[in-house]
């Protein structure tokens, strides 16, 4: 790729290739997160599918559902190979191609799937405007599966993506987590609800997801910070701490954004890339924004 760029209007030197070779690398890595662009395997290529196949069917009226097989998805897509979904910043910013959905497929089909799986409406969210029309045990099932397949998705799109610096990652060499949800219904906003997160590290895959409750007190604001590293080293496992605390508003599972637009990430897939985010983003943290002195 050629670029022109005004050095002295972004505060580089004529010997600053290496600075901007680095600046325009971590770019175009975000970029690609945040597009969903990233490599990963197949609960990933699921995952990313149905979510974009919710966006066609809801934005665009396509001849196609998330209960649909493989094979009618890509009888309809098939005949838009080539062509690219490009949504503005004032609706949902979104630019994929139709030719990575068809690649999905292929990676599905590799792994034996042979259909969409919605796994919200095996759970109960459907035709739910919120999640009153849940009882707690489940919306409790719900998010537990959610936190299980969002640590899944992360760690394909970093074993896949990103492995020489997978031991560098702050999420992944703590995986997997059981998290401590507590839940309360009735958010900010109309239908969403509020989810105060916690954690604690597991042995095994089969003990990743959530265990959620509904009443008693909300949790501490300070985490217990030396009782979570010391269960981490006696894993055997560093002692980071990430993504504890604080509190999210959950829209539920239907593909809303906080804009009120579908956007085409389920929201199992967006927690994951939310993660994937901060790592890219403290890997690039101290790559400085000019390069010493430059010309006024």
């Amino acid at each position: 790729m050629v670029r022109g760029v005004a050095l002295d209007a972004s505060r580089y030197r004529t010997d600053s290739a290496r600075l901007l070779g680095m600046t325009l690398l971590a770019d175009g890595i975000k970029e690609i997160v945040k597009g969903l662009d990233v490599v990963g395997g197949a609960t990933w290529a699921g995952e990313r599918l149905i979510g974009r196949v919710r966006f066609l069917a809801e934005r665009y009226n396509f001849g196609i559902s998330i209960s649909d097989n493989l094979d009618k998805v890509e009888r309809v897509l098939q005949p838009h190979d080539g062509e690219w979904v490009t949504e503005g910043p004032f609706l949902s910013d979104l630019h994929f191609s139709i030719r990575s959905m068809l690649d999905d497929i292929a990676t599905l089909r590799s792994s034996g799937v042979t259909e969409l799986d919605p796994w919200w409406f095996r759970l109960g969210w459907r035709g739910c405007l919120s999640s009153a029309c849940l009882s707690d045990a489940g919306l409790a099932s719900l998010l537990d599966e959610e936190y299980r397949r969002a640590q899944l998705l992360y760690k394909e799109m970093i074993e896949a993506s990103f492995p020489r610096f997978a031991g560098n990652m702050i999420l992944y060499p703590i995986l997997p987590l059981r998290w401590n949800l507590r839940v309360v219904r009735g958010g900010p906003l109309e239908g969403s609800f509020t989810v105060y997160p916690r954690w604690t590290p597991v042995r095994s895959w089969k003990e990743a997801g959530a265990d959620v409750s509904f009443e008693g007190p909300l949790p501490d604001p300070m985490p217990p910070w030396d009782e979570i590293g010391q269960s981490l080293i006696a894993l055997g496992r560093p002692p980071n701490i990430a993504h504890y605390g604080g509190f999210s508003t959950h829209l539920g599972y239907d593909g809303r954004t906080l804009m009120d637009h579908h956007g085409d990430a389920t929201r199992a897939a967006s927690k994951a890339i939310s993660w994937l985010k901060e790592e890219v983003k403290r890997i690039f943290k101290n790559l400085p924004a000019s390069d010493g002195s430059f010309s006024v």
